[in-house]
């Protein structure tokens, strides 16, 4: 595997070149200095390198001294401030107010649809730290901002989906299904403005399996898993349509405890599993574990668990090695259904002592372990590796 360069090094490579630009194309430095500072900041977001970061903006500084009644240079200043977190992950965007100025400083200076775009992206990306219930305001605002760049650009699809990202939003924060209608109409535009556009089709299944999730709707459901299956024509190699769309399936199947989805979504893990290790993506191990809680969950329902444990614990094995701890629990799930109560407890076991904050509320409720719940052993164990006894629980 290759060894990945060091910052300083992807730093210095990435200045060098652009230093050659703008000495051989003095004409153009005002834009490369906006793709040199793209380019910095990119980094610093990938590895929360906050001085790397002030270095990316004061290449947007110096395109605003070449040409300081240009957007440009503030529209992508802006963006960049809103995208960053910084090294300290419990803080909140620092930059969030100053990605604020910046975005109206670009209106100021030219009321364009991009600028338009990137005020409320900024406001998405504030809305993000309120609770729910508190993001109403910045939401409209948002929604305001997107309604005028794409009527500033009518031909451009990006502007209607990001108009829908912010009503779905809306629709989420007040639980309004006409809200919901409205949005779904907005991404019928983009859709139709730009129909090999795979961001807007996957964030219209996205946002579409999620609002179905939130209100238990199986005509939702249905809807998004077309809508997937559109975004995966359009483009096989985006992992996340994959994950996604297995997730839709699991939770559809679990509202209508339908063994065929819970099939599908298997395979749909299966799937995004291979192509995770294929592309050395250890997350792939854990949903080989995923995958075999589907098989169980379909087998359960189809009554044919004992005639295909043994390859579900196939697949769930696959990932054992980097998640033990999951692994065991499934393993324990698994002879717990069948009644098996001697292996239940051993690997429930092998699920505690590698699980150092493990779940007792998760192991109590659970109707999957209520066999293995008859038997004492069982609060043994949680009092042994969580302190946690019978009576606690209950």
């Amino acid at each position: 595997m290759e060894k990945k360069k060091d910052p300083a090094e992807t730093e210095n490579d990435i200045s060098y070149a652009y230093e050659r630009f703008i000495e051989s194309d003095p004409d153009n430095a005002y834009d490369y200095y906006i793709v040199w500072g793209n380019e910095l900041s990119v980094n610093a977001r990938s590895d929360r390198d906050d001085t790397l970061f002030e270095k990316a903006l004061e290449k947007y500084k110096k395109a605003v001294v070449l040409n300081p009644n240009n957007n440009k240079a503030y529209i992508r200043w802006a963006v960049a401030l809103a995208d960053y977190q910084s090294q300290d992950n419990n803080r909140l965007n620092p930059y969030l107010s100053e990605a604020l100025e910046k975005a109206r400083k670009a209106i100021t200076l030219s009321p364009c649809a991009e600028a338009y775009s990137a005020w409320g992206y900024i406001l998405l990306t504030m809305g993000r730290g309120l609770d729910v219930g508190e993001q109403e305001e910045i939401l409209l605002e948002a929604i305001d901002k997107f309604k005028k760049a794409a009527h500033l650009d009518q031909n451009n699809g990006r502007h209607f989906a990001d108009w829908a990202k912010a009503l779905f939003l809306l629709s989420m924060e007040k639980n309004d299904n006409s809200i919901f209608e409205e949005c779904t109409k907005k991404y019928d535009l983009a859709n139709r403005l730009e129909p090999n556009d795979v961001y807007i089709c996957t964030k219209w299944a996205k946002n579409t399996s999620d609002y179905a999730l939130f209100n238990e709707d199986e005509k939702l459901y249905k809807r998004s898993l077309d809508l997937y299956a559109k975004a995966y024509e359009i483009d096989r190699d985006e992992l996340l349509i994959v994950k996604y769309w297995a997730e839709a399936l699991a939770n559809y199947a679990e509202l209508a405890n339908d063994a065929e989805l819970y099939r599908q979504a298997a395979n749909k893990y299966m799937q995004y599993s291979e192509a995770c290790t294929e592309n050395c993506l250890p997350e792939g191990y854990y949903y080989n574990i995923v995958c075999g809680h589907m098989l169980i969950r379909q087998s359960k329902i189809n009554d044919t668990l004992y005639e295909d444990h043994n390859r579900i614990k196939t697949v769930i094995e696959k990932g054992a090695d980097e998640y033990p701890d999951i692994a065991a629990r499934e393993m324990a799930r698994i002879y717990s259904l069948l009644n098996s109560v001697e292996p239940a407890l051993e690997w429930l076991e092998k699920y505690l002592c590698c699980e150092e904050d493990g779940d007792a509320e998760y192991l109590m409720e659970d109707d999957d372990f209520a066999n293995i719940r008859q038997d004492l052993r069982f609060y043994e164990l949680l009092d042994k590796y969580q302190k946690a006894s019978k009576d606690d629980v209950l």
